[in-house]
């Protein structure tokens, strides 16, 4: 039998999977003859009993396949990606009964005596159990505005709590490992459990690292509304989403999901539901379940290469498969490692790659050096004779091919040994990136930077398209598509001198630089007669001024549950480098776009916003204006009820009832006795669709009212 794997005790791979043992729980309140599923009880469930019994075991199927799925990192695009989690049902236990309630009134489940009754812990903790799936119902409201059955989505009992989409009770036993209950309605289908389970794994990672997640990964809840670019969505709204659960939305967005890079936008495409799926063909195969795959097929999974902050990301799906060793070990969405270039090391264990040459061509030479070094086991130390330009150069046989379009930096650092009193002459290190015809992109600091290199080590970080510290200019028919070797220029006073680089890389964002050690002070030398000098530019101080305020703030209250926020950007005379949001004066989101949606909110509670923005160097601006605005009421729900007749009376079973309810198309069918039952409607106007074959169709109009059941019978004309 194959249990869950077990856990490492850091994340040094992003290639990791993870077997998820399952326990399945159904519960199938019956009528008194047994033949049918008790809708006195479920509320809204009426069917045959061997009809749901079946109904749960497809749809138990049906998530194990769409969650595999999901996990295939870029799956919708690479068709030999692994899944990063595999689903096994250890066992099934099936009730001919009510769900257990407790006894307080409140009609929830006794999540506490169910897991209690099938002895958890053993389950857990010596079969390797972590997810429950408990099949049971829901129903409409009461008459007195109970519902049938009071049921949490998900919850989560373990060393570190409840995370999940409920109260967080922590009403459940308590095993050495952590495992999750999913309550799962067969009056749904499987799109609907797919949407609990990712509830829960969104209560997971907000757990583990909410801003890179929820800001840098999911980003704005309905970017087309908003009028901003998409990332990759959530859950209920994908990138192109006007409101919530806008899965079939057929008109696109600008998005950067499918070149997703935490540091800023990627490349932007159209993204719309035709990436995923606009037609509805049924419980396996519709736009809601295939949104929910592929957005999770997203997530940075098995061998994924993003960096973020010169860290490597690791794949985010330890967190479901390895979440106790996470939360007590390794809480991070990064690699605990440290980072390397993915692709090629550029200076360990490389000098053979490495070569040399100068205006005057002096004797120079190039070595590894595992003694002088800042990262892993190796730098390349690089040895001149020549007082003239000087250059290194990689690779060697100049055919390195590389195509850096989506490439942001050139990361790397120096140490000098410059014997030279006067330092280095005019502005360096000097960068260039040729092609095979020796076309070039040439990058010049805007002041002398080797100096702050000499006798310690310094991180430069190149951005290849150049900016206000090191400017680019090009010679001939020059590509970043195609490069084919790097030069790292420097020139001093008829001296030779000596240059250690280490940690060199291409990247999608420079690494958070290591503070500079202070070199100690040494005696001023008595100066050499030699040629006047270019002067050294003076250092530029250290940053001090702090962005203008955000201006203009604006809150638009889209829910009962939340806030969307707006406003103009901020300048700086260095760069702004994000913003923080505060409601009621505590900060809630870090953020680096200027818009936010702030979810999870009280209904008709008034709350109050301001931003500041702040820079590279961690100055921060004065507050926005202070906007203040009230969520809207909690919305109110009904129910529709019904039965479809043919022309000579006899009630319809199979008739397929379709109505489009929060910008989904939801189906549901007629039972034996012709019955069909739609629960927790939104108070509004809705056209329902009678569907069977061999009849004509029929599209009738009903009110929905809040606390209401609204009745609505069809009768079918055969073809």
């Amino acid at each position: 039998m194959l249990y869950p794997k077990p856990p490492s005790q850091a994340a040094v791979s992003t290639d990791t999977s993870y077997n998820m043992a399952v326990l399945v729980i159904k519960y199938f309140p019956l009528t008194p003859d047994g033949q049918n599923i008790d809708i006195t009880v479920t509320g809204d469930v009426g069917d045959p009993y061997s009809t749901i019994r079946q109904k749960t075991v497809d749809v138990t199927n049906n998530l194990k396949s769409a969650l595999e799925k999901a996990s295939r990192y870029l799956g919708y695009k690479d068709t030999s990606a692994l899944p990063a989690l595999t689903y096994q049902i250890l066992d099934t236990k099936e009730y001919t009964q009510a769900v257990p309630m407790l006894a307080d009134g409140t009609r929830r489940p006794n999540y506490n005596g169910i897991m209690t009754a099938h002895n958890i812990c053993d389950w857990v903790d010596s079969r390797g159990v972590r997810e429950v799936w408990l099949w049971a119902y829901q129903g409409p409201n009461k008459p007195d505005g109970q519902p049938y059955l009071a049921i949490s989505e998900s919850k989560m009992a373990g060393p570190y709590g409840d995370i999940s989409n409920s109260f967080r009770t922590n009403d459940m036993p308590v095993c050495q490992n952590t495992y999750r209950v999913y309550t799962f309605n067969y009056g749904r289908g499987t799109s609907e459990a797919m949407e609990s389970w990712g509830h829960q794994m969104e209560a997971e990672l907000d757990a583990v690292d909410r801003m890179l997640f929820r800001d840098k990964f999911q980003g704005p809840n309905y970017p087309q509304t908003l009028g901003v670019n998409g990332r990759c969505g959530s859950v209920h709204n994908p990138p192109n989403a006007r409101y919530e659960y806008d899965r079939s939305n057929t008109t696109p967005q600008k998005s950067d999901c499918l070149d997703w890079n935490p540091e800023s936008l990627g490349v932007l495409s159209d993204l719309s539901c035709s990436n995923w799926g606009c037609q509805d063909y049924g419980d396996n195969d519709n736009p809601s379940l295939n949104y929910m795959i592929w957005n999770w097929q997203n997530l940075p999974g098995r061998k994924n290469s993003k960096i973020y902050q010169g860290q490597q990301l690791r794949n985010w799906w330890d967190i479901h498969g390895d979440f106790d060793n996470v939360m007590g070990q390794d809480k991070s969405l990064f690699l605990t490692a440290s980072y390397q270039d993915p692709n090629e090391a550029y200076t360990e264990q490389t000098a053979g790659n490495w070569s040399c040459d100068s205006g005057d061509k002096a004797a120079c030479a190039t070595a590894d050096d595992s003694v002088r070094i800042k990262v892993n086991n190796y730098s390349v130390k690089v040895t001149t004779a020549s007082g003239f330009d000087f250059w290194a150069f990689y690779p060697k046989t100049k055919d390195a091919n590389w195509n850096l379009s989506n490439t942001d930096y050139l990361t790397f650092w120096i140490y000098s040994d410059n014997p030279n009193p006067n330092g280095y002459q005019g502005n360096f290190p000097i960068i260039y990136l040729k092609n095979s015809a020796g076309d070039y992109y040439k990058y010049t600091p805007n002041q002398n930077l080797l100096g702050a290199a000499e006798k310690s080590w310094k991180q430069f970080k190149v951005p290849l398209t150049g900016d206000a510290t090191w400017s680019r200019t090009s010679s001939g028919a020059v590509s970043l598509s195609d490069i084919d070797y790097l030069e790292i220029h420097a020139d001093t006073w008829d001296y030779g001198f000596t240059l250690w680089f280490d940690g060199m890389y291409f990247s999608p964002a420079p690494p958070t630089p290591s503070p500079t050690p202070t070199p100690s002070p040494t005696p001023t030398p008595t100066p050499t007669p030699m040629p006047t000098p270019s002067p050294t530019p003076t250092p530029t101080p250290s940053d001090t001024q702090p962005p203008t305020a955000p201006a203009s703030l604006t809150v638009n209250p889209v829910s009962s549950s939340q806030i969307n926020l707006s406003w103009n950007p901020s300048t700086d005379n260095v760069a702004v480098t994000g913003y923080d949001v505060y409601r009621n004066n505590i900060k809630v989101a870090t953020i680096t776009t200027t818009s936010y949606g702030d979810t999870g909110l009280t209904p008709s509670t008034t709350y109050s916003y301001f931003v500041k923005a702040f820079d590279t160097t961690g100055n921060i601006s004065p507050s926005s204006n202070t906007v203040s605005v009230t969520t809207q009421p909690a919305q109110s729900y009904g129910a529709i009820t019904g039965t479809t007749y043919s022309q000579s009376g006899s009630a319809l079973s199979g008739v397929r009832v379709s109505v489009r309810i929060g910008g989904s198309n939801k189906n549901y069918s007629t039972n034996s006795q012709g019955v069909f039952n739609i629960a927790n409607i939104p108070a509004g106007t809705y056209s329902l669709n009678f569907k069977k074959p061999g009849y004509l169709s029929q599209t009738i109009n009903v009110a929905v009212k809040s606390g209401l059941t609204s009745v609505v019978n069809a009768t079918l004309i055969k073809k």
